[in-house]
């Protein structure tokens, strides 16, 4: 029988990065997968935990999108938030 691994971006699935002002970050590389936005959510991660799903929020809460992302994108973002997402 084969053991099951953990995902390793389960424990990411609810983290927040919420900012005061919007702050402008890449979903993807590129300059039209530019997004701006005060709060980033992880909603879900894919079976290997390489791909997150994130919605993306304004300051009054209304949805802006919800994008698949990898997880290095996501790494980034916190550092555009000034969050370190391995304290969480």
């Amino acid at each position: 029988m084969k053991k099951m691994q953990v995902n390793p971006s389960q424990e990411f699935i609810g983290m927040k990065l919420v900012a005061d002002k919007p702050i402008e970050v890449n979903f993807r590389k590129g300059k039209k997968n530019i997004i701006i936005c005060n709060e980033i959510e992880c909603t879900k991660a894919n079976a290997t935990g390489r791909r997150l799903t994130l919605t993306f929020r304004d300051a009054k809460g209304a949805e802006l999108g919800t994008r698949r992302v990898y997880f290095e994108h996501f790494e980034k973002m916190g550092d555009r938030f000034g969050i370190d997402i391995y304290d969480n």
